[in-house]
Formats: C-alpha cells, structure tokens, sequence
C-alpha cells in the first residue's frame, strides 16, 4: 500500500476520519448506556424519597414549588403526613443534589445525598455527618433557620469542611423555605381531596419529571 504524502491536505482528511469515527464510536455508547443509566438514577431518586419520609407514605407525582421538585405523602386515607423534596446547592466542589424530607408537622425526618463532588473525606462526610455526628432529623421547620455552630447555629460543621458543612444547611433551609411555600393555606384533613394533594401512588410508581431543578446559591 502507498504511503500517504506528508501534506497538510492529508493529514486534515485524515484527522477528520479519525474525528468522525470516534465521534460515531462515543454516540453509540450513549445510546447504549443512556437506557440503564436513566434507569439507575430513578431507583436512586425513588429510594432517597422512601428513605426521607414518613414510613408507610404513599407519594404523589412531582410538582414545581420555588423551582424544586416536591413529592407530596399521605397515608391510606389520604390524610397529608409529609413531602420529600428534591435540592440544588452549591458546595466547596460544585454542585451538591439531596432529598430532604418532612413529616405533617413540619419536622425533618431524614435527608439522602444524592449527588455531590465535595472533597473525599471532607466535606463528602455530610451525607453521614448530620445524621451520626451532629444530628439534624428532627429539625422543626417552626425554629427557623438550621445554622452550624460558626454562624451561631446549633449543629457541628464537618471538621475541616465549613463550606461543605454551610451548603448542607443552605439546602435544607432552601427545603424548609419549599416545604412552607407548598403547604400554604393547606388544612391537613382525612380526605385527599380536602388538603390538596391529588391522587397518590406507591413509591416504586412515582413520575419523576424531567425538568432541573433550580439552583440554590450559599
């Protein structure tokens, strides 16, 4: 075979091959991957919704409250118990994502980390450090504000991770704020239909919707 003259014309087809090969390569992986992938990421979101809220509640499809994904709960009788509900903050890595849920009374239940980038060993401890460490659950959204000891709050900071520890609480004040908004004007009562909730399903049925959810800053 002839070996290819040293031109500029040939080596720009050349890489121009190569770029359209590799580009056609990596669309078929995602179109491959993105299925299971998509799949993956709604058990997570589905299992951090049970793991925050009250046990035995039934979930209604998402809703749009201040820009946040919000899952309303009731029990078998349509009675309101709680609401998870989906946040964006901005931590020391980037983007952190997490469910923080509420019962019927305005109390934190649990909280689940679902995406962040924070500093291993760091302030990636907060999605064990506000639950083992310095224990948020139970938080009562009447107090107001959640704060870490430096701002004059009451929960200890991840050691070493203050800005981690700062986005953390952002987010849960940024839920709070959500969870106020959406239960405005709502009268907790036996019937759906009365407290405003709409028809409910169980966990493993929710219908996540697709829209991102907004972006709380520090």
């Amino acid at each position: 075979m002839k070996k290819l003259e040293s031109t500029f014309a040939n080596m720009f087809i050349v890489l121009t091959v190569i770029s359209v090969v590799a580009g056609a390569g990596l669309a078929a992986v995602f179109e491959v991957t993105k299925g299971p992938i998509a799949e993956a990421n709604l058990k997570k979101q589905q299992e951090a919704i049970a793991a925050v809220l009250p046990e035995g509640a039934q979930v209604g499809e998402a809703s749009k409250v201040n820009g946040n994904s919000v899952y309303m709960a009731t029990d078998s009788k349509g009675a309101f118990t709680g609401m998870a509900i989906e946040i964006n903050t901005n931590g020391f890595g980037g983007n952190v994502k997490m469910m923080v849920g509420f019962d019927a009374k305005g109390a934190l239940v649990d909280y689940s980390i679902l995406e962040m980038a924070e500093t291993p060993g760091l302030g990636s401890k907060m999605g064990e450090w506000f639950r083992e460490k310095s224990d948020i659950r139970g938080a009562l959204i009447s107090d107001g504000e959640v704060k870490v000891s430096k701002d004059g709050g009451k929960y200890d900071a991840i050691t070493a991770a203050t800005i981690s520890s700062r986005a953390f609480m952002a987010g849960v004040n940024a839920a709070m704020a959500t969870y106020t908004a959406a239960t405005a004007g709502m009268i907790p009562t036996d019937t759906t239909e009365n407290c405003g909730v709409g028809d409910t399903t169980s966990v493993d049925s929710i219908k996540v919707e697709t829209t991102k959810t907004e972006e709380v800053a520090q």
